[in-house]
């Protein structure tokens, strides 16, 4: 909904009308100002029909990031602040890692002080990009597949937005083949300049839909927490497979030591009183240990219970 207002002014006998509107939206120009020339005779009660009317648009200006007093704390413990970010003509490369919790205090003003007079009407925005830098040195964004941003909030004690980003770990962007999801550990070579790094952009609207954004670029390496969980990962298993072939190894060990084993003569004695004959040509010997695994038998058995070997033998 547009706002309209009129004005009219007298001066001297001439009866001058003009009007105004304005659109505050965050894609369509500030407003325009329309302004309406009705010459007015107040003795003949006469206007002019063919009143000239003049158009001028309203500028709506940008709100400003106060860079000395806001700032970016990385991980709890570096506190960096906007004014460090950059020089006049080059931007400076942040190490972050991965997880890292990034807690942003952001000052802003109206570039005027006839709009916003103070920031609780601004809206802020902190978004992540992976960029590629050009031949020239110059920030190119790759477009993911889903934005990764966070909302600041309005403090009114401290007339600030404040909020937290946290780096990912991974971020969605198309390809041919469709969505790939890909680590956000900057691969980036600073001596030929290939590679990618990552930008925080800060975004600004004011109230007005003017807007102003700040970049930080970073270089987002590995998380150290979770190569170390990969490192136990890692030990934890190949720990695992050496107690397996320990086991192995000894069970082995134990079984060939039976084998090889000398059992006197067992199954070479003759037990003429304790064998049992049976029709189909096969003899039942009595025998303290299997002749083929060694396994003690405290009972007369048809086969070995350790092997399975029939102790029956063909005369």
């Amino acid at each position: 909904m547009n706002k309209v207002q009129s004005i009219k002014r007298m001066c001297s006998n001439t009866l001058f009308e003009y009007s105004y509107s304005y659109s505050p939206t965050s894609t369509d120009p500030s407003g325009f100002a329309t302004f309406y020339i009705l010459p007015y005779n107040p003795a003949s009660n006469y206007y002019n029909s063919h009143s000239p009317r003049l158009v001028s648009e309203i500028v709506n200006n940008p709100p400003e990031f106060v860079e000395e007093t806001s700032s970016v704390l990385i991980d709890g413990s570096l506190l960096i602040s906007f004014d460090e970010t950059h020089t006049e003509d080059s931007v400076s490369v942040i190490p972050v890692s991965q997880g890292n919790p990034l807690d942003f205090e952001i000052n802003l003003t109206d570039s005027v002080n006839y709009e916003d007079q103070d920031s609780s009407k601004m809206r802020v925005s902190v978004n992540l990009f992976i960029v590629s830098i050009s031949e020239d040195n110059m920030i190119v964004p790759i477009t993911p597949r889903t934005n990764i941003y966070s909302n600041m909030a309005y403090v009114a004690s401290s007339n600030t937005h404040n909020g937290r980003f946290t780096i990912p770990f991974t971020m969605n962007f198309p390809s041919i083949t469709g969505t790939k999801q890909l680590s956000t550990a900057s691969q980036y070579d600073s001596v030929t300049g290939d590679g990618y790094l990552a930008i925080l952009m800060i975004t600004v609207f004011d109230s007005e839909g003017e807007s102003e954004y700040f970049i930080i670029a970073m270089l987002i390496q590995p998380s150290l927490q979770l190569d170390f969980i990969l490192i136990l990962i890692i030990v934890g298993v190949v720990v695992a497979i050496g107690i397996i072939v320990g086991i192995s190894l000894i069970l082995r060990k134990r079984k060939k030591s039976r084998l090889s084993t000398s059992f006197g003569g067992y199954y070479d004695q003759e037990y003429p009183d304790e064998t049992t004959r049976e029709s189909n040509g096969y003899t039942q010997f009595n025998v303290d240990y299997c002749p083929y695994c060694g396994y003690q038998l405290t009972s007369q058995r048809n086969f070995c219970p350790s092997c399975g070997k029939s102790l029956k033998f063909q005369e």
